[in-house]
């Protein structure tokens, strides 16, 4: 977590002063995020074959992201406003949620919560395809869709009832007990970190040995050609999942030292928020927030075929145009195969 304050007495005061590296590396990354993640939005958005289920929580993922740039910019580069002096109300307001960044941080345990989302879904495709067929219905897919959103502004919610505006200075982090500030650590760490890392290694275990499995029913009963299919079927379930998996990874690797650095400081340690360990941890968390459509565009084929068809307007020639249709054939069958798959 950012807490971007210098303490005194014991109150922490708002007081941000980024050097310049940190200012440029906070301006690129916040561009990498609203450039790459509005490419990924664009394209789901164009290419109707990649409007089932997967792509739409792969678009959430994305709108988070998307999201999570922009606030930084806002929040982390430009300037804080002024406090007014003649409105106590208007002053607390900003002080509470725009100078703790409390929308940016609602962000996070929402990116945690949809790869888990992601991750359940691949692991009921897979494992379990009679639920999966019964309930994961696109409706159902679209209030999903909100879960991550909901609970990412309710939990951090507590950021603004820990500040207060005391002579034209916005006071944050005043925490209400000695026992609310370790309580609060341990349960974003357990929550919203260690826990879903642990469900997501043990779903993405449990499709490891169920595509062991089915690989094994195949190869006692496809005989000949038809292996050829049962290869075409295992590459595009297979793609997704590591895909989803290298997303999971990324976000761990990346938020893992800001994390382990915010419990360190609820449980009472010392962390100086101005030191470079400090930002250090902050940039490697920011990272997260543009390498996904890299992750995308390397590594799912899908979207790489819906990326050349969301983008075959630009060329001029007509031959183009069947280039593009059969390009979304073969994400249709790309889909067809994964649906096979579960």
């Amino acid at each position: 977590m950012n807490n971007s304050t210098t303490t005194a007495s014991d109150i922490n005061v708002v007081e941000i002063e980024l050097s310049r590296p940190t200012f440029i590396i906070y301006i690129c990354f916040g561009i990498l995020g609203v450039v790459g993640n509005g490419i990924v939005l664009f394209v789901i958005a164009r290419v109707k074959e990649l409007r089932d289920t997967t792509n739409l929580l792969i678009a959430n993922q994305s709108l988070i992201d998307f999201t999570s740039s922009l606030l930084l910019m806002a929040l982390f580069v430009a300037p804080l406003p002024p406090l007014p002096r003649n409105n106590q109300l208007l002053a607390s307001f900003l002080c509470g949620f725009w100078y703790t960044q409390y929308p940016f941080w609602a962000t996070f345990p929402a990116t945690v919560i949809n790869l888990a989302i992601l991750t359940t879904e691949r692991y009921l495709a897979v494992v379990k395809p009679l639920r999966y067929r019964f309930k994961m219905k696109r409706r159902n897919a679209v209030l999903v869709f909100l879960i991550p959103w909901i609970s990412g502004f309710l939990y951090m919610s507590y950021l603004p009832f820990l500040t207060r505006v005391d002579d034209f200075l916005c006071f944050q982090f005043l925490w209400l007990s000695e026992i609310m500030q370790p309580v609060v650590g341990i349960c974003t760490f357990v929550i919203f970190f260690f826990l879903p890392f642990a469900a997501m290694i043990t779903m993405y275990g449990h499709i490891v040995v169920a595509l062991r499995r089915q690989d094994a029913a195949f190869s006692s009963k496809l005989k000949g050609g038809v292996h050829q299919s049962r290869d075409y079927r295992n590459v595009a379930r297979r793609n997704i999942i590591k895909t989803m998996m290298l997303l999971c990874i990324s976000y761990a690797v990346c938020w893992a030292p800001n994390q382990i650095l915010y419990l360190f400081y609820c449980l009472g340690g010392y962390v100086d928020f101005n030191g470079l360990v400090y930002y250090v941890t902050v940039c490697v968390g920011f990272i997260n927030m543009w390498t996904n459509p890299f992750i995308y565009t390397l590594q799912y084929r899908k979207f790489q075929l819906g990326l050349t068809t969301a983008f075959a307007w630009r060329q001029k020639p007509p031959g183009v145009h069947h280039g593009a249709v059969s390009t979304g054939t073969e994400i249709k069958q790309i889909s067809s195969q994964e649906q096979l798959s579960s």
